[in-house]
């Protein structure tokens, strides 16, 4: 079920980025990542279930924290295929220009100074009409999420989704993150050399 449900959220997130229509039509969410590579990483995938669970159109800065990791080791999304992750998720600077100068309402969670400072996420009902006219949320997090909303307002929304606790994790992780060249280069150096120490 994991799978056709990213299908769809692909084809959403895409129409939501590349649709000329006015960014008033568009409903997006801002991940800004947090500490170090394991904390970026649980973050960013927390971020897209929020996304999945919302109908938004996730995009990441890559940039809080000082730690840009996540960019050196994984190849940037947009592909159909083969090493590059489906989805492009790096904020564009003609998205972030009319998002910062375009005054359009957002709702930010958490901060760079205080990421954890994210009550919002476990009280507020985020797919509720009252966020309907929020164009952009921003959530500033190096943690991991899911709790909050496995027990929270999106319950029955997982369940539904056969989202199920502990399952959704490695599916969600391997759909954003695409070792990058680099990586698979070193990779197959690595199983290389591992095989010549084995037949000597």
């Amino acid at each position: 079920a994991i799978g056709p449900l990213l299908l769809r959220y692909t084809l959403l997130h895409r129409s939501m980025l590349c649709d000329p229509a006015p960014l008033s039509s568009k409903r997006i969410l801002i991940h800004h990542g947090v500490g170090g590579l394991g904390n970026q990483m649980q973050g960013l995938v927390s971020s897209l279930l929020l996304a999945v669970l919302t109908d938004r159109a996730l995009v990441t800065t890559h940039t809080s924290g000082g730690c840009n990791f996540l960019g050196e080791l994984f190849a940037p999304g947009g592909g159909n295929g083969g090493s590059a992750a489906v989805i492009q998720t790096t904020l564009t600077p003609s998205l972030a220009r009319a998002l910062w100068l375009g005054h359009v309402p957002r709702v930010s969670f958490g901060d760079v100074t205080d990421p954890l400072r994210l009550p919002g996420l476990a009280c507020d009902d985020l797919s509720s009409g009252r966020y309907d006219t929020v164009i952009a949320l921003e959530v500033h997090t190096g943690e991991y999420l899911a709790p909050l909303f496995e027990l929270g307002h999106f319950r029955e929304k997982m369940r539904h989704l056969g989202l199920d606790r502990g399952r959704w994790f490695q599916p969600f992780a391997r759909y954003l993150f695409r070792p990058s060249a680099v990586v698979q280069k070193a990779m197959t150096t690595d199983s290389t050399i591992r095989c010549d120490v084995g037949v000597h």
